[in-house]
C-alpha cells in the first residue's frame, strides 16, 4: 500500500472489470414459500479409481437460490 506498482493497478482494474462485468448476478428468491435452508451431500468412499481417494461435495440452498457448494477430491 505504501508503493503500489503497475502490477497492482492492473490486477485492481481486473477487479473493477470482474465487478462491472457481473453486477447483474446474483441470488434470486422468487415467491417460494419455502425459503428454509436445505442441504445435500453426497461422498463417495474410495471410488476415485486412480488414486483411490474419496470424492465429498455439498450445496446448501436458501429458497431457491445456491448459497455455498464445494466439491472436494
Amino acid at each position: 500500500m505504501h508503493n503500489p506498482d503497475q502490477s497492482h493497478w492492473n490486477v485492481l482494474k481486473h477487479v473493477f472489470i470482474y465487478l462491472m462485468d457481473t453486477k447483474d448476478c446474483g441470488i434470486l428468491f422468487g415467491p417460494n414459500k419455502n425459503l428454509g435452508i436445505v442441504d445435500y451431500t453426497d461422498l463417495d468412499f474410495a471410488n476415485y479409481l486412480d488414486s483411490r481417494k474419496s470424492i465429498t461435495d455439498y450445496l446448501f440452498r436458501f429458497g431457491i437460490g445456491a448459497i455455498s457448494w464445494k466439491s472436494k477430491l
